[in-house]
C-alpha cells in the first residue's frame, strides 16, 4: 500500500511539474501587424515596390497610385506584399504568395483581387505613372512598309515616360504617334497598342523618303525615327513554313510546304536557311503549288537544328522566321527569344520581324521550349509548370539559369496555354556572345538557338 501511495505521489508531481513547465513556455508569438499609410485594415499591410519614387493609397476607391523613378526602363514592376494573415492574392500567374509581377507599359491598370482567410474578398486597382522623359527605341533596320490594305505598322520598344494607360483614375491621355513627310510637311495621326504602332491610309507616302514618327502622351514627346523611305506592298504573305510551328519540326529531304497568299506562277521564289552555326547559308528553290502554296524540299545535307528561314519572291524578302529543321519531328531546341514582356507573347514572337537578341545585364529575357509546353485545355495557370533551365555558354564562361513560368493564354483560339520561361540573366555575367540551349532534368540539351545571344 506505501508502495502504490508513494507511485501515486510521484506520477502526481511530475505531472503537475510537466502542467507547470507547460505553462511557463511561451506559445508562438503573434505576427506583428505593421500599420502604414498603405495599409488596408484585415487585408494589406504594406506593399514595396523597387524603382518607385512614390506609392499611394485611396482607400475609398481602393487604388494604389504607384510613380516610378525617371530613370525605371524594365518591362515590368515587382509589387511585394506584406499581407495580414491567412489573407492571400487571387493570382494564379505567380508561383509567390506575396510577389506579383506586372508587366505595365502602354496597358491598363492591374486589377487584383484579395482574399482574407474568412473568405471576404477585395478588389484593388494598381495604377503606374512613370516620372521620366518619353523614350523608346526602334531597330535600325525596321521597314516602313505599306500593307495590302495601304496602311503601316512598326513595333518599337518603350522605355521610360509611360505606365499603364490610364495612369491615373479619370485620366484621359493615350500613347499616340504621327507620321509626317518631311517634304510635304503632311502629317497623320496613328494609334498604339502596347509597343506596336499604326497609321492608316500611309499609301499617300508612298514616294516619300523623309518619314518621320513622334510618340506623344500627354505634355511628353518623342522623335522615334526620320528620314525613313515607305517601301512598296508585298502582295504575297507567308504564314508557315512547314506544319505545326510550335509542335513539329520541319523534315529534312522530304516535300514541305510554304503556306501563305498572293503567290503567283509568274514569279521566282526562293528560300535561304541561316545560323549562327552554318559557315554559309543555304539556298534551294521553292515553286509554285497555287496562290496559297509554295512547295519545296530542304537539302539532307542540313544538320538538325534551329535556323532563321527566309523566303524570297523575286529576290524581295517576303518573310523571315524562326524554325526547327530536324530529322526527329521532336527534337528538343528552342522555338523563340524575346526581351520585351507583353501579353500573347509567343503568337508575337512568331510574327515579328526576326532580328538578333540583345539581352541587358540584370534583365530577364524569355524563352520558348520547343516542341511547346502546353496546358490541359481550359486549365488554369499551373504556376508550378515545369520548364527547362536556359544554358548560356561561350569560350569563358556557362552558367545555368532557372526558369520563372509564364503563359501565354491565347494558344489554339484561347483554349491551351503555351507556357514559355523568364530567365533573369545575372547582373555580373560578362558581357559577350552566348550560345543557348536548354537543359532538362534527365542531363539532356537542347539544340542550340540559330542566334548567339548578345549579352551587354
Amino acid at each position: 500500500m506505501k508502495k502504490l501511495l508513494l507511485l501515486f505521489f510521484v506520477s502526481t508531481a511530475i505531472f503537475v511539474a510537466c502542467k507547470k513547465k507547460e505553462k511557463d513556455t511561451p506559445g508562438p508569438e503573434p505576427e506583428e501587424i505593421v500599420v502604414t499609410p498603405l495599409t488596408d485594415p484585415t487585408f494589406i499591410q504594406n506593399i514595396e515596390i523597387q524603382g518607385a519614387e512614390k506609392i499611394e493609397f485611396d482607400s475609398a476607391r481602393r487604388v494604389y497610385q504607384i510613380t516610378l523613378q525617371a530613370n525605371y526602363s524594365a518591362d515590368e514592376i515587382g509589387i511585394q506584399f506584406k499581407l495580414y494573415p491567412g489573407t492571400r492574392l487571387e493570382w494564379s500567374n505567380t508561383t509567390s504568395k506575396s510577389l506579383i509581377a506586372f508587366a505595365y507599359k502602354n496597358k491598363l491598370p492591374l486589377n487584383l483581387p484579395i482574399t482574407t482567410a474568412t473568405g471576404h474578398t477585395k478588389s484593388y486597382e494598381f495604377y503606374v505613372k512613370h516620372s521620366g522623359p518619353l523614350k523608346a527605341t526602334i531597330d535600325g533596320d525596321e521597314e516602313f512598309r505599306l500593307s495590302n490594305s495601304g496602311g503601316l505598322g512598326i513595333s518599337c520598344n518603350l522605355l521610360t515616360g509611360i505606365g499603364t494607360v490610364p495612369e491615373s483614375p479619370g485620366a484621359e491621355m493615350k500613347l499616340t504617334a504621327s507620321l509626317t513627310d518631311g517634304g510635304s510637311g503632311k502629317e497623320i495621326p496613328g494609334g498604339t497598342w502596347l509597343n506596336a504602332i499604326y497609321f492608316e491610309n500611309a499609301s499617300q507616302f508612298e514616294k516619300s523618303n523623309q518619314l518621320g514618327v513622334v510618340l506623344r502622351y500627354g505634355d511628353k514627346s518623342y522623335e522615334l525615327a526620320r528620314n525613313r523611305k515607305l517601301l512598296p506592298v508585298i502582295r504575297s504573305s507567308v504564314y508557315l513554313f512547314a506544319e505545326s510551328l510550335l509542335l513539329t519540326a520541319a523534315p529534312v529531304g522530304k516535300a514541305t510546304t510554304i503556306t501563305g497568299a498572293g503567290f503567283s506562277a509568274k514569279s521566282r521564289y526562293e528560300v535561304t536557311i541561316e545560323s549562327d552555326f552554318l559557315s554559309n547559308a543555304v539556298k534551294f528553290p521553292a515553286t509554285f503549288g497555287d496562290t496559297a502554296v509554295l512547295n519545296c524540299t530542304i537539302p539532307s545535307s542540313i544538320p538538325d537544328g534551329s535556323y532563321k528561314v527566309n523566303i524570297f519572291e523575286n529576290d524581295t524578302l517576303i518573310k523571315s522566321l524562326v524554325r526547327v529543321i530536324a530529322r526527329n519531328e521532336t527534337e528538343k531546341a528552342i522555338g523563340h527569344v524575346w526581351v520585351i514582356q507583353n501579353d500573347y507573347v509567343i503568337n508575337g514572337a512568331i510574327h515579328a520581324k526576326i532580328k538578333r537578341i540583345v539581352a541587358e545585364k540584370g534583365q530577364p529575357i524569355y524563352v520558348n521550349p520547343f516542341p511547346a509546353v502546353l496546358g490541359r485545355m481550359y486549365a488554369a495557370f499551373d504556376p508550378y509548370q515545369e520548364l527547362p533551365d536556359l544554358q548560356l555558354k561561350n569560350a569563358g564562361k556557362t552558367i545555368t539559369i532557372k526558369a520563372v513560368a509564364k503563359a501565354d493564354p491565347s494558344y489554339a483560339d484561347g483554349s491551351f496555354k503555351a507556357y514559355f520561361g523568364q530567365y533573369a540573366i545575372p547582373a555580373d555575367l560578362p558581357s559577350g556572345s552566348y550560345e543557348a540551349r536548354l537543359t532538362y532534368p534527365d542531363k539532356s540539351e537542347s539544340l542550340p538557338f540559330w542566334d548567339k545571344i548578345e549579352i551587354r
